[in-house]
């Protein structure tokens, strides 16, 4: 039993498919930022966009002993 849906690709001359492709089988070139620092700003921006504030967590049960 398949209950994938059978795909409208045509195979390869081999009878072979290719399942992966590098870069989904796009070809693109990608450019460095001038600036690092302002694309790591610009990347943390979106996450605190996404996500601002931090989840709550359990608070930590008692430790009475810290010491190395």
């Amino acid at each position: 039993m398949n209950c994938s849906p059978n795909s409208t690709e045509p195979e390869v001359t081999t009878g072979a498919r290719h399942l992966l492709a590098a870069n989904g089988g796009l070809e693109q070139q990608l450019g460095r930022p001038a600036d690092p620092f302002a694309a790591l700003d610009d990347l943390m921006v979106v996450v605190e966009a996404l996500c601002p504030r931090w989840p709550a967590r359990e608070p930590c049960g008692p430790m009475p002993n810290l010491r190395l």
